[in-house]
């Protein structure tokens, strides 16, 4: 699943990556500091990848690319965006309890929710779905 691959890659392994190359070693404090965001910039990651998918669905599942948002069809992909998107909310006020620094948290939410979901690709037919799932934020 290339999706859930580069949502672990890209936040994850790449800030690693980084400091491995300028330092010549790998330490325990980018782990640290990697390890505590990872969960919530990988859901980021993951839904950024799922809308990313939506206006290709149709091309996509003609020529047999089986990318997550064609198996799992328009609906359901639309759904798992929303849930993860409020499960990296629920974690931010969490990780601030935990140690991050609160402006990284408001940081991070800014980031996430600095483009409407149309802007970004989420198909408007399934706009009038998502409102009974909502999370606590606006995605219109």
């Amino acid at each position: 699943m290339g999706e859930l691959t580069v949502a672990l890659l890209v936040p994850g392994l790449t800030p690693l990556a980084g400091y491995y190359l300028q330092a010549g070693r790998l330490d325990w404090l980018p782990l640290l500091v990697v390890l505590p965001l990872c969960g919530p910039l990988c859901g980021l990651q993951f839904a950024m990848m799922l809308v990313i998918n939506f206006p290709d669905a149709a091309g996509d599942a003609a020529v047999n690319k089986r990318t997550l948002t064609v198996r799992l069809g328009a609906t359901r992909a639309a759904r798992l965006c929303l849930w993860l998107l409020t499960l990296v909310y629920v974690s931010l006020p969490l990780l601030v309890y935990a140690g991050l620094p609160p402006l990284a948290a408001l940081a991070m939410a800014a980031a996430a929710c600095r483009r409407p979901a149309a802007a970004a690709g989420f198909p408007a037919r399934l706009a009038h779905k998502t409102r009974r799932i909502s999370p606590p934020f606006h995605l219109e």
